[in-house]
């Protein structure tokens, strides 16, 4: 089976590490899998199914048939719209879109700068009476450092300028 997830792993042109990510299991998983150390557990190949719905089954674990059901491809491409190409071309700052049933805000860009001096402006510092006027707080304290943390365990600093 090993071969065969290889095989998907250039069919799709993905590396191993964003095989892992994409499904949801630690990249030594697939690394032990693709090298034969270890056989994929049954949840394992139930997320890949999951994650490639047209990823035939019968062709993962037997390795009988085409590495892709057609039928299930058909539908998934009538299914999915190409967003990029049904949507207007007009002016949509500031306007909500709504995109399989979320609403999304569409808004300038703002930098990090901007967006500090927004947040210090509102009533951000809870001190022993309650909440405290940041117009009157922000004469006495000055945002020193925002750190941004993301879903790959990295992170980023920002200074604002003094």
């Amino acid at each position: 089976m090993n071969d065969r997830i290889k095989e998907l792993l250039n069919a799709k042109q993905i590396s191993p590490s964003e095989l892992a990510d994409s499904i949801g299991v630690q990249r030594s998983n697939v690394s032990h899998v693709i090298n034969g150390r270890n056989k994929p557990s049954f949840q394992f190949i139930e997320k890949l199914l999951h994650f490639y719905p047209t990823l035939s089954a019968k062709w993962l674990i037997l390795g009988e048939g085409p590495m892709f059901e057609e039928d299930n491809l058909a539908k998934e491409s009538k299914s999915e719209p190409d967003l990029f190409t049904e949507l207007p071309i007009s002016s949509i700052a500031n306007e909500t879109i709504t995109i399989k049933e979320n609403p999304v805000k569409v808004t300038e860009p703002v930098t990090v700068e901007e967006k500090v001096e927004q947040k210090s402006a509102e009533h951000l510092h809870t001190g022993k009476s309650g909440f405290v006027n940041a117009e009157e707080d922000s004469k006495t304290k000055k945002i020193e450092r925002v750190i941004v943390f993301y879903s790959d365990q990295t992170f980023d600093v920002y200074n604002p300028s003094k």
